[in-house]
C-alpha cells in the first residue's frame, strides 16, 4: 500500500507542493518526447519518500543505440541471460559499466572555461545517460536500506554490484547504513564486529567522496589474517604471517584440524614437523588428519614407500574416511599403477553398503572418476561418473558427470543440457566456459556469444574467457582483429575486466599461433602500463615469440622474468612457464641454471611443471637413450599431474602437446611425437571444442584416415591453426570445403557405451 501511495504522499511534504508539480510537468512538455522520461527521473531524486521503482533498461538502451562502440547492447545481453539462464536484479545495473569510458564519445578537444563557446556535443549526452543509470542505482539502494528497512536484501544488491560501483561513495554509504542497521539486531561481539564493519565503510565512503588514496584493506587485522595467501595459478602458499595464529589456535583446537594443517605446513622443518604430529598423540581421534599429514612427511622426505603403507594400514583399521582413498589413489595414479588405484578407489565401502548418503557417495565418485578422467584413462573413469550420475540428488557431481559420460560419447546435446543445468544451478565459471565452448561446437555460436557478453563482467573468472578463445578461432580471427575485439571489449566493459582482456589476448596469440611484435605493445595497452615498464604477460608472449623463432637466448631472457622478484636472488620464471624456460635454457647453453631453478622446488610441491621441465632436462640433456626414458617418464608423470582446479593461462593439455611437439622438433625423437599425439587424442575427448588437439592429430598422425577426420574438425573450429601449415595446402581447402558443407561434429549420437 505505502508504495501505491508513494506518489500522492509526497504533497504532505512542505518540499513539494502541487505548483512545483505543475512546473515540472510544463517543462518536460517542452522537451523531445525521447528525453522527457530522464529528465523526469531525474526530478525524483529531490523526492524525500525513496518508493519509486526505477530500471535501467531505456537508459541502456538509449546508450546501446547512440554508443554502439561499447558492444553488446542490453538486447544481446537479455538473450545471453536466456542462453545461460541466468537473470539476476543485478545484471541490468552491472550492464552499465561499459558506458563508463569517456572514449566511447569519440570527443577529442573540447572548449574550456568560455561559456559562449560551449555546445552540446555527444559526451554530455554519455555522462548524461550514465549518470542516470547511475542515480537509478543509488535510488534503489537507498529506497531498500532507508525506506523498507531491508538490510540484508541491500546488502545482497550492493555485493553483486561490488564489480563496478564498489567504490561508489554513494553506495558505500548505503552499505554503511544496512551494516549499522543489522548490527542494531545483533548482541555481543557479533554486534560489536558489525559495528566495526558499519564504521569502516562509511569511513571509506568519506575517503572516497574526497578522493583520497586508499587501499581495499585500509585497516589489516590479525585476527582474520588467513593461514594461506593465493597465487595468481590457483596455488595456496604459505603465508609465514600466519604459523603464530595457527599455533595459537591448535593450542585449544578440539575439532577443528584447520590450525593443524595449517601449522604442519607452515613448519618447515622435517624435525619439527614431526615432533607437532608427535604432539597430537590422542588428539582428533578418529580423525585421519594425522596420518595423511605423516604420508606427507614422508612424501616430502622422499620415503613414497612407506608413505604409501601407513596410509594402507590406516584403510585396514578405519576403512570409513573417504580422504585415505583418495591419497592412496593418488600416489598409486602417480605411479602409473591405474588398475591399482581404481581398485583402492572402489573398496570404499560405503559404494556398495549403502552406509553412505546420496550426496556424499555422488560426491566421491565424482571425485574418483575425475582423477582417470584427467590424464586420459577414461575407461577406468566412466564407472566412477557412472555411480554419481545414477545418485539424481541434483548435485552438481551429478549433472557434470552426466556431461563427462555424454562427452566421452561423442553425444554433444545430451551433455549441453546437462552443463546447461549446472550452470544453472550452480554458475562454477569452468562448467560456463564448457557450456559455452560447446555451443560454438554444436554451430550455435551467436548463442554462445550472448551468453559470453552477459556473464563476462559478472563472472569476473578467468575461466570464462576459455569461451571466447573457443569463439575467436572459430570465427577466424587473425591477430589483428584479436587485438582489436580485445581492445573494444576491455574499454566496453570497465577497468574491472582489463586484466582479464589481457590474459586472454595473450592467451589466444599463442595457442597454436606464433605472435608477432604488435601483440605485446597491445596487452600492456590493455593494461594501462607506461612506457618503461613491461607486464609479465607482455614478458611472456614476447618469450615465447622468441622461442617458437627459435631464439633461444632473448627466450630465456625474457621468460626469465616472468615469476616473482625476491630480494636478493633476481627475477626467476613463473612456475607453469617453466617448460618453456627450460628449452630456452637448455638450447642457450644455460644447463645448470635451469636444473638449479627446478631442484630448488620442494618434494611437496612436484606438479605438473616441476615434472615437464624435468622431462625437457633430460630430452635435452645428450644423455641419448638414458636422457629419453627419462624424459618420457617424467613426461608421463607431468600427465598424472594435471589438476582442473590450478589456474592457467594455457591449457595445461595444450601446454602438455606443446612441449612435446617442441622436444620432437628439436630431437627429432619419434618419441616426442608419440606423446603430443597421446595428449591430443584424449584431450579430443574431454575439450572437443578445443580445435588444436584436431589439429595436432592432423599434421602427427601416420593414419590417413585419421587425419582426414581429424583435419576436417580442425578447420571446422580453427582455419587459422597455424600446425595446419605443416599439411599440404590442397588437403587443407579440401577440409574447409567439406566441413563447410557438412560440420563433422554429428549432432545426433546418444549415449550409449559410456552411460
Amino acid at each position: 500500500m505505502a508504495e501505491i501511495e508513494a506518489t500522492d504522499i509526497r504533497f504532505a511534504y512542505y518540499r513539494d507542493r502541487a505548483r512545483h508539480a505543475q512546473a515540472r510537468q510544463a517543462l518536460l512538455d517542452a522537451l523531445p518526447a525521447d528525453w522527457r522520461p530522464f529528465v523526469a527521473r531525474r526530478f525524483a531524486d529531490a523526492d524525500p519518500v525513496k518508493l519509486r521503482r526505477f530500471d535501467n533498461y531505456a537508459t541502456l538502451r538509449a546508450l546501446g543505440q547512440i554508443f554502439p562502440a561499447a558492444g553488446a547492447g542490453i538486447e544481446q545481453q537479455q538473450l545471453g541471460w536466456q542462453v545461460t539462464g541466468h537473470s539476476e536484479s543485478s545484471d541490468l545495473d552491472l550492464a552499465l559499466g561499459a558506458y563508463f569510458s569517456p572514449a566511447l564519445a569519440g570527443v577529442e578537444r573540447r572548449h574550456c572555461c568560455d561559456s559562449a563557446q560551449w555546445r552540446l556535443d555527444r559526451l554530455d549526452v554519455l555522462d548524461f545517460l550514465v549518470q542516470s543509470g547511475v542515480a537509478n542505482i543509488v535510488y534503489k539502494a537507498r529506497r531498500m536500506a532507508v525506506a523498507q528497512a531491508l538490510p540484508r536484501e541491500t546488502l545482497d544488491y550492493v555485493n553483486a554490484l561490488d564489480a563496478v560501483f564498489g567504490t561508489h561513495p554513494a553506495i558505500m554509504r548505503v552499505r554503511a547504513i544496512a551494516e549499522n542497521d543489522l548490527a542494531k539486531r545483533a548482541a555481543g561481539y557479533v554486534r560489536q564486529s558489525m559495528l566495526n564493519k558499519a564504521e569502516r565503510s562509511a569511513e571509506l565512503a568519506r575517503h572516497w567522496e574526497d578522493n583520497t588514496a586508499h587501499t581495499p584493506s585500509d585497516r589489516p587485522s590479525h585476527v582474520t589474517r588467513w593461514h594461506y595467501v593465493a597465487d595468481p595459478h590457483g596455488r595456496r602458499k604459505p603465508d609465514p604471517l600466519g604459523l603464530d595464529i595457527a599455533r595459537a589456535a591448535l593450542a585449544n583446537a578440539r575439532f577443528d584440524n584447520g590450525p593443524l594443517v595449517a601449522a604442519f605446513h607452515l613448519t618447515k622443518d622435517f624435525a619439527e614437523r614431526e615432533q607437532l604430529l608427535q604432539a597430537m598423540a590422542g588428539r582428533f581421534v578418529g580423525d585421519s588428519t594425522v596420518v595423511l599429514l605423516k604420508a606427507d612427511l614422508l612424501l616430502a622426505q622422499g620415503n613414497r614407500r612407506a608413505a604409501m603403507e601407513i596410509l594402507a594400514a590406516e584403510l585396514q583399521s578405519k576403512p570409513e574416511p573417504d580422504d585415505l582413498y583418495v591419497r592412496l589413489g593418488d600416489l598409486l595414479i602417480g605411479e602409473r599403477r591405474y588398475r591399482e588405484a581404481a581398485d583402492v578407489f572402489a573398496s570404499l565401502p560405503g559404494l556398495t553398503d549403502g552406509s553412505a548418503n546420496s550426496l556424499a557417495i555422488g560426491n566421491y565418485a565424482y571425485r574418483a572418476g575425475s582423477r582417470f578422467y584427467l590424464c586420459g584413462e577414461t575407461d577406468l573413469a566412466i564407472p566412477f561418473f557412472r555411480i554419481a550420475a545414477v545418485q539424481s540428488n541434483g548435485s552438481q557431481a551429478e549433472m557434470i558427470s552426466r556431461a563427462r559420460l555424454a562427452l566421452l560419447d561423442e553425444a554433444y546435446l545430451p551433455a549441453l543440457a546437462a552443463l546447461f543445468e549446472s550452470v544453472q544451478r550452480y554458475s562454477q565459471p569452468r562448467d560456463i566456459a564448457e557450456y559455452l565452448s560447446l555451443l560454438h561446437l554444436t554451430g550455435q555460436s551467436a548463442a554462445a556469444d550472448n551468453g559470453f557478453h552477459s556473464l563476462a563482467t559478472r563472472i569476473g573468472a578467468p575461466e570464462v574467457w576459455r569461451a571466447a578463445l573457443v569463439s575467436s578461432q572459430r570465427r577466424g580471427f587473425d591477430e589483428r582483429r584479436l587485438i582489436e575485439w580485445s581492445e573494444q571489449f576491455g574499454r566496453s566493459q570497465g577497468p574491472q575486466v582489463h586484466r582479464l582482456a589481457a590474459e586472454f589476448l595473450a592467451m589466444a596469440v599463442v595457442t597454436d599461433r606464433t605472435p608477432s611484435a604488435e601483440a605485446g605493445p597491445a596487452i600492456d595497452r590493455l593494461l594501462h602500463m607506461s612506457n618503461t615498464h613491461r607486464s609479465d604477460l607482455r614478458v611472456f608472449v614476447e618469450g615465447l615469440a622468441a622461442l617458437k623463432g627459435k631464439d633461444f637466448a632473448a627466450a630465456r631472457k625474457a621468460l626469465s622474468q616472468t615469476g616473482e622478484t625476491r630480494a636478493g636472488e633476481g627475477a626467476s620464471p613463473a612456475r607453469t612457464v617453466l617448460a618453456y624456460y627450460a628449452i630456452a635454457a637448455m638450447k642457450s647453453g644455460q644447463h645448470a641454471a635451469v636444473e638449479q631453478v627446478v631442484a630448488a622446488i620442494p618434494a611437496e610441491e612436484h606438479d605438473l611443471d616441476y615434472w615437464l621441465a624435468k622431462s625437457v632436462i633430460a630430452a635435452l640433456s645428450g644423455k641419448a637413450d638414458a636422457g629419453k626414458a627419462d624424459a618420457v617418464a617424467n613426461f608421463r608423470q607431468a600427465v598424472n599431474h594435471l589438476n582442473e582446479k590450478h589456474l592457467r593461462l594455457l591449457g595445461a593439455e595444450y601446454q602438455l602437446a606443446d612441449v612435446a611437439q617442441m622436444l620432437h622438433d628439436l630431437t627429432g625423437d619419434n618419441e616426442f611425437r608419440k606423446l603430443a599425439l597421446e595428449v591430443a587424442r584424449f584431450n579430443q575427448k574431454i575439450h572437443p571444442w578445443e580445435a588444436w588437439s584436431f589439429a595436432w592429430e592432423a599434421a602427427l598422425t601416420e593414419d590417413r584416415a585419421r587425419r582426414v577426420t581429424a583435419l576436417d574438425k580442425a578447420v571446422y573450429l580453427d582455419r587459422q591453426s597455424q600446425m595446419l601449415l605443416r599439411l599440404p595446402p590442397q588437403e587443407v581447402e579440401a577440409a574447409a570445403r567439406r566441413s563447410g558443407k557438412t560440420p563433422p561434429f554429428r549432432l545426433d549420437k546418444k549415449p550409449g557405451r559410456a552411460v
